[in-house]
């Protein structure tokens, strides 16, 4: 998760391809280390998680997807590629608010 939040995507190949690490495998905080590479706007790690079975539909403790977290962030580029891989844009969290309820506050 670490190593997807700090932009080692060697690090990130190595687990996923040579330790076969679950990459949908969460924290204490729901996150995975798809939701820390969206946070963290890592483009490049969250590309090659979702081509490595990352689920899109992913969400935290406090319900936010992954389409949330990156239109809160403003990582555009992110909700672009989560969209086109199949991210539900109706998804709610915890307080009743999707991807587009965030992009308008």
């Amino acid at each position: 998760m670490y190593a997807s939040k700090y932009s080692l995507l060697d690090v990130v190949q190595d687990l996923v391809e040579n330790r076969n690490a679950n990459v949908n495998i969460k924290d204490s905080n729901g996150d995975s280390a798809l939701q820390y590479a969206v946070k963290s706007g890592r483009f490049g790690i969250v590309k090659y998680l979702i081509q490595h079975n990352g689920n899109v539909n992913d969400y935290d403790n406090i319900g936010n997807s992954l389409l949330i977290s990156a239109t809160k962030a403003g990582y555009f580029s992110l909700v672009k590629l989560l969209i086109k891989n199949h991210a539900d844009v109706d998804h709610q969290n915890n307080e009743g608010n999707t991807a587009l309820h965030t992009a308008i506050s």
